[in-house]
């Protein structure tokens, strides 16, 4: 198997993009300043380039991979970081972020925070209020189940446009 030289610029895009998301995330601390502008800024390009990324790559481990090896690989990139996220990260950060917003609120447990009684507090609600920042793995797992749609569709497509621009003059 040949293997491909490191693509550094997306190496450097995806490093970019997280210490961008640094310097957003801890903005969040703060309701005004200059700095707020930062966020806004992130919108426009910080998530929607790390998911191409991601497709890119995932694109690349499908075409080298047996499709049972890549939804192996993928299933524990994306579910065991996000049951991690929702089981011990998320009640940690939830119980932080109340106390920090409601200084006089009696402080949540991990336990409250896991259960879900947070949310009222913190003015949250409906059925994904407890993945908080953890939406781009639901994301990415919901794209991974539609991989096995998709795959054969575009590759028909392309089969299909490659047969009809062949028969263009030129």
């Amino acid at each position: 198997m040949q293997t491909q030289a490191r693509l550094h610029y997306l190496d450097n895009l995806r490093v970019f993009c997280m210490l961008f998301g640094i310097l957003v995330q801890s903005n969040r601390l703060y309701d005004q300043g200059p700095w707020l502008i930062f966020p806004e800024i992130s919108a426009f390009f910080r998530m929607a380039s790390f998911f191409a990324i991601s497709g890119f790559f995932a694109a690349m481990l499908y075409a080298r991979w047996t499709p049972s090896r890549f939804f192996k690989h993928r299933l524990m990139a994306i579910l065991v970081p996000l049951c991690f996220g929702l089981l011990v990260l998320n009640p940690i950060t939830i119980s932080l972020m109340t106390s920090f917003h409601d200084p006089a609120a009696e402080t949540l447990g991990f336990m409250q925070a896991l259960s879900g009684l947070w949310t009222e507090r913190a003015g949250y609600s409906g059925p994904l209020a407890q993945v908080l920042q953890l939406w781009f793995l639901i994301a990415l797992a919901v794209y991974l189940m539609l991989i096995p749609v998709f795959v054969p569709l575009v590759s028909g497509l392309g089969a299909l446009s490659q047969r009809v621009l062949s028969g263009l003059p030129e």
